[in-house]
């Protein structure tokens, strides 16, 4: 058969974006301290469901200003990258397991074992339904999210690119155009 050439897709990242009004709702929605402590580690990490499922306090380091630089592991590139995370997070994430061993998973089901992807994942949908945020969120939507809010507030592209953890800018600028939002580079004219 002669093989056929398929059309790339709409790219729909902006469709799967949550305001910052909606992540703020769905942490005060949140059930329990761990599953707020869940969703904003999601957001301000920007990682992947599988890459929040393997953490263990092994990966958490704290700085001496108390914010935390944690190691992300992405099975997907075969690559760690190191994100920092704020001292209010990473208090209310020592709150949840005060005395953890360096090989005990950051976030725990209630019998003390990790929380799977797909535990992940009906947790945040649940959270959104309580939220009424008539969506279909998803954890991934949280670092989509990630990526443009922290844009908007002035992080450069790089910066960005390193926290998501991809291999090449190249592949954060083709995933986040639209993080110009309502800028296009005829605003730079003298028209």
């Amino acid at each position: 058969g002669a093989a056929l050439k398929l059309r790339r897709g709409q790219q729909t990242i902006t469709a799967r974006l949550l305001s910052e009004e909606q992540v703020f709702s769905l942490f005060a929605a949140a059930a329990s301290a761990r599953d707020e402590a869940l969703l904003r580690l999601l957001y301000a990490t920007g990682a992947r469901v599988g890459e929040v499922s393997r953490l263990t306090w092994g990966d958490v380091v704290a700085l001496a200003d108390g914010r935390a630089v944690v190691s992300v592991y992405s099975p997907k590139t075969d690559t760690s990258h190191a994100v920092t995370i704020s001292a209010d997070l990473l208090s209310r994430l020592e709150a949840l397991a005060p005395d953890a061993r360096r090989d005990a998973p950051l976030l725990t089901s209630r019998r003390g074992n990790a929380l799977s992807p797909r535990r992940i994942r009906e947790i945040v949908i649940a959270i959104a339904d309580r939220a009424g945020v008539d969506l279909p969120v998803s954890p991934h939507w949280f670092r989509h999210s990630h990526a443009t809010h922290a844009r908007n507030r002035g992080a450069d592209m790089a910066t960005i690119s390193k926290t998501l953890g991809h291999s090449s800018l190249d592949t954060t600028l083709q995933m986040y155009t639209h993080l110009a939002g309502d800028q296009s580079s005829g605003d730079f004219l003298p028209v």
